[in-house]
């Protein structure tokens, strides 16, 4: 139903290959790095489980889900993480409970990006691969849930989608002025959102 491509100023995105219309199911995936449900934690135990649980799902990935993984995008290499008060927090949090933990098979640097890629891609269910490759939109034309008869995180389209479109998602459902949005993409994913209701609303 769709095709990645490269977008300008958003990197790789999906694009519709067909027209697709309302309530259609675009993906079902089983989580490639499936993890406990983890985004932000305040303690250093915490953390520390939490990096362990993420660290050993990566290593049992094949290696080709390894690549892929490692090419998802990572807010952190953003340079204006820098000026972000929020990611500068929870980095240094994870680095302090982290400082000391080894792990086997793979450096620290890498640990520390996988971890990095984790927290930029992951919903409640861990990272899936193909629809971390779906961009933002505040007014997006396709919602994601999890299929508890599945076990899988489900992509459907909420309007018909004409072919040649972009499909999107709503990474933060439930803001409602441009304001709290855009506050809550760059403290969240260090982003600026360009999209249609972004361009159009206060």
């Amino acid at each position: 139903l769709y095709r990645e491509e490269s977008i300008a100023g958003k990197g790789v995105g999906c694009i519709a290959s067909t027209n697709i219309r309302k309530g259609s199911l675009v993906l079902r995936e089983v989580p490639a790095l499936f993890t406990p449900n983890w985004k932000r934690n305040i303690t250093d135990q915490d953390v520390r489980r939490s990096t362990e649980a993420i660290i050993r799902a990566f290593l049992d990935m094949s290696e080709e889900e390894q690549d892929i993984y490692m090419k998802l995008y990572n807010c952190y290499d953003n340079p204006t993480w820098y000026n972000n008060n929020s990611m500068k927090k929870h980095l240094e949090l994870v680095m302090h409970a982290t400082n000391n933990m080894t792990f086997a098979g793979i450096s620290k640097a890498r640990a520390w990006r996988v971890w990095s890629i984790y927290l930029t891609n992951a919903f409640n269910n861990g990272v899936c691969l193909n629809m971390s490759r779906f961009n933002h939109s505040c007014r997006s034309n396709a919602d994601h849930f999890w299929n508890d008869d599945t076990n899988t995180r489900d992509v459907r389209a909420v309007r018909k989608i004409q072919k040649g479109e972009e499909i999107t998602l709503n990474y933060i459902p439930g803001s409602n002025t441009r304001a709290e949005r855009q506050a809550k993409l760059k403290e969240n994913f260090n982003f600026d959102c360009n999209c249609e209701a972004c361009n159009s609303t206060k």
